[in-house]
């Protein structure tokens, strides 16, 4: 992403209204993530298509950086994935760890790659954040001022 790009972006996301989180949405996320990968239909795509049909989309530590540089806030990307984890964007299973949860790929936040497997069966994802899920998290994390 151009610096001009995430400079526009970045201030789209600051002009926008404070707007609460419903409970009742963050609780139903929090179910759908305890699911495992299997009962999760989840598309999940290879680093090199995702570059080059996702141009926009960023990693989590890339999110965090450009959220502290733009708005002066320490955010650290150990924090992010806490955050998104808890809040169940992200699924912390066994069987698919950092899979992003179906609400989230629903809503066009996130998209995941394979990023590798163990000989346990165990399988690792690198979650993507979207420019929509950027615009929806950064608003949260701005909103919180960091303190995630």
């Amino acid at each position: 992403m151009k610096r001009e790009e995430r400079l526009r972006i970045a201030r789209m996301v600051a002009a926008l209204p404070e707007v609460p989180l419903l409970p009742s949405a963050v609780q139903h996320v929090a179910e759908c993530a305890k699911l495992p990968c299997r009962d999760n239909p989840i598309p999940f795509l290879t680093e090199r298509e995702i570059r080059i049909h996702h141009r926009d989309a960023m990693l989590v530590r890339q999110m965090a950086r450009l959220i502290s540089r733009e708005h002066g806030i320490l955010v650290r990307s150990a924090q992010v994935f806490d955050f998104l984890r808890r809040e169940g964007w992200l699924l912390s299973s066994p069987e698919c760890y950092n899979a992003p949860s179906e609400e989230s790929t629903r809503r066009g936040l996130m998209i995941a790659a394979h990023s590798g497997a163990t000989g346990a069966g165990l399988k690792y994802y690198t979650p993507y954040i979207t420019r929509e899920g950027y615009e929806f998290f950064s608003r949260i994390i701005i909103q919180k001022g960091g303190h995630l």
